[in-house]
């Protein structure tokens, strides 16, 4: 819900927005996020022009072990929980069958898209074959992907309470 938060290669698991939060601070790096249904990943629900975001870096998505068998072309990055979020997915590989948009509005009644900043840089694997974003997603350019960093999602003084030897 809010919070700083930083997590470092581990496993989460989920199906219909799993990651999700309103005021939250995020760092996610070298985890596996495995997909357990069709759904979103993330839901973010920022509703105001502060600074927050999710930032997600060297991880896999893969299928968990398990899943419902109707994945295939209905998993997503994310939707927006509200209308002014900052998700961003760098160097991600993805084994899970998402659908070629990658992202998604939260509803076609709410689409909740109009301010929402939702980008990916070398997005690889399998899952993304035939990547087609929609208009209100951005694909980055590594100078553009190197502006966020764990520094830009947690603060800069996140060597204090993070161990760095996690990192990726």
């Amino acid at each position: 819900e809010q919070g700083v938060q930083v997590y470092l290669r581990g496993y989460i698991e989920g199906a219909t927005d799993f990651i999700f939060g309103q005021r939250g601070q995020a760092y996610f790096g070298g985890n596996t996020i495995a997909v357990k249904g069709a759904g979103y990943v993330t839901a973010s629900g920022r509703s105001s022009d502060d600074n927050t975001s999710y930032v997600f870096n060297a991880n896999t998505i893969v299928t968990a072990s398990g899943a419902f068998s109707n994945v295939t072309g209905r998993v997503y990055f994310g939707r927006p929980w509200s209308s002014k979020r900052t998700v961003i997915f760098k160097n991600t590989v993805v084994t899970a069958p998402f659908n070629p948009a990658l992202w998604s509005q939260w509803s076609t009644s709410t689409p909740n898209t109009d301010h929402v900043f939702f980008a990916d840089y070398n997005t690889t694997g399998s899952g993304v074959a035939g990547a087609s974003r929609p208009s209100f997603a951005t694909l980055l350019s590594a100078s553009q992907a190197a502006a966020y960093s764990i520094s830009s999602a947690v603060g800069s003084d996140y060597t204090s309470w993070v161990d760095t030897s996690y990192l990726v």
